[in-house]
């Protein structure tokens, strides 16, 4: 098996399991790193009109805070650019004609597959935007991609037939697993910015990580679906 065939065999394993992986080690990373991380920061100005004061001691736990600094920014990059490539090529591969998410070629399953190419186009812009120095086009890239994202797995749960989301997600059935994980996707998404709005940062932080454990179950519960002959 070469290295294509393998990715291909474990497309989604990949894809999520890079992404947990870089999320948390940059995290730790960031927590631990101290210095400039623990500073005041103020992005009023940058962030203006949209919002008048924008000041915070030390990076909250959000996601792209290991995305900033020496050394976990190297990995913060080259980890969610890996994401980003294998997100377009999964949507791709299972949007083409004939594929699980387009058996019809309705305009629905094209603007679907063309949602999904935004989030992993947007997911690797993002990593060259860090919220200190960039904080609007950040937040404004950031948005498009959690909102994407689930939308592009909402869209799927449309299109799959439940006669052929059979498959199980850790012994749970993968369309239960992919309901859920939208609810809390979803959920976490329309609540994140109220704490956020109201400076409670490391609450909004907790959403964020909220919106990605959505993802990535949704995710996992398309497993069954890919065509490995393909």
């Amino acid at each position: 098996m070469n290295g294509f065939e393998l990715v291909r065999r474990h497309h989604i394993r990949l894809i999520v399991g890079i992404g947990v992986f870089t999320a948390i080690l940059t995290q730790i990373l960031m927590q631990t790193g101290g210095g400039e991380r623990d500073e005041i920061f103020d992005l009023g100005d940058s962030l203006a009109p949209f919002i008048d004061s924008f000041v915070f001691e030390g990076l909250p736990s959000f996601i792209s805070s290991g995305g900033i600094y020496e050394p976990e920014i190297h990995l913060f990059k080259i980890g969610f650019t890996i994401c980003g490539l294998l997100s377009t090529w999964l949507v791709i591969r299972m949007g083409r004609r004939g594929g699980p998410l387009n058996k019809n070629g309705t305009w629905f399953e094209y603007v679907a597959t063309g949602i999904g190419v935004t989030n992993g186009i947007c997911l690797m812009l993002l990593v060259h935007l860090p919220f200190t120095v960039y904080p609007l086009s950040h937040h404004i890239l950031a948005v498009i991609i959690f909102s994407s994202g689930l939308v592009w797995i909402l869209a799927a749960h449309w299109i799959i037939g439940e006669d052929d989301d059979t498959g199980l997600v850790f012994s749970f059935p993968a369309r239960d697993v992919r309901r859920w994980s939208l609810i809390l996707g979803i959920g976490s998404g329309i609540l994140i910015g109220i704490p956020f709005l109201m400076m409670y940062l490391e609450l909004a932080a907790i959403l964020e990580w909220g919106i990605l454990a959505g993802l990535q179950g949704g995710l996992l519960s398309m497993e069954g679906l890919l065509d490995n002959s393909d």
